[in-house]
């Protein structure tokens, strides 16, 4: 694999690894990392997960990802995106909130509050992508199971880090291509100890829906 030609370049995958030695246990997330997967939604949705606990499942490669209304998601190459599904047992009172907007609105904001330089920039295509300058940079897929009295939700997402994929139907670009790099001692935005920020702020805002 080719890392981007810049300084600071982090794998999202080796640091997904190093996030879940340091955090995972922390604030008690049950994660499962894989090298590839067709899908983390359907492997999630296939699995026996951990109840009253939150369950994440990432992957360095997904073949056949899905978005909204079962749109195909292109992933960029490997260590190059965040694509991850969040799990976990809902409160029955949050069933009735439109989640795939609000989880839009709590990933920008968290982007917003990490990445602040691109704060004027970025945006939310109800229900579910995440634009900067009016381009794709993450797309939000939200689904829920129910057996009995007991839903499960599972939140699907795909976030442009280091490249974005070519040649589609939209406009798609990536956080690098807005955030600044690493030169000359100069402080980068986007580093490994924001990435992990970003993830723990995510973790938080799912701890307080679940049961």
């Amino acid at each position: 694999m080719q890392s981007p030609e810049t300084p600071n370049y982090f794998s999202i995958y080796e640091s997904l690894k190093t996030w879940d030695q340091l955090y995972s246990q922390k604030n008690s997330v049950n994660t499962h990392l894989f090298k590839s997967l067709e899908s983390t939604n359907d492997w999630a949705k296939a699995h026996i997960l951990k109840p009253n606990i939150l369950n994440f499942t990432a992957t360095d490669l997904q073949t056949n990802g899905r978005g909204q209304y079962d749109r195909k998601w292109v992933s960029t190459p490997e260590g190059h995106g965040l694509f991850c599904t969040w799990s976990f047992m809902i409160k029955p009172k949050f069933l009735d909130e439109n989640l795939s907007s609000i989880v839009g609105n709590n990933l920008l904001n968290n982007i917003s509050l990490v990445f602040p330089s691109i704060q004027p920039f970025i945006s939310l295509k109800l229900p579910n992508d995440i634009l900067i300058r009016y381009k794709k940079t993450a797309g939000i897929l939200t689904e829920i199971i129910s057996v009995g009295n007991h839903h499960t939700v599972h939140i699907g997402l795909g976030l442009n880090v280091w490249s974005s994929p070519k040649g589609l139907d939209q406009p798609t670009t990536h956080l690098s291509q807005h955030l600044t790099m690493q030169t000359q001692g100069q402080h980068s935005e986007l580093s490994q100890k924001n990435f992990f920020k970003l993830m723990n702020l995510t973790a938080m805002q799912f701890k307080r829906k679940l049961i």
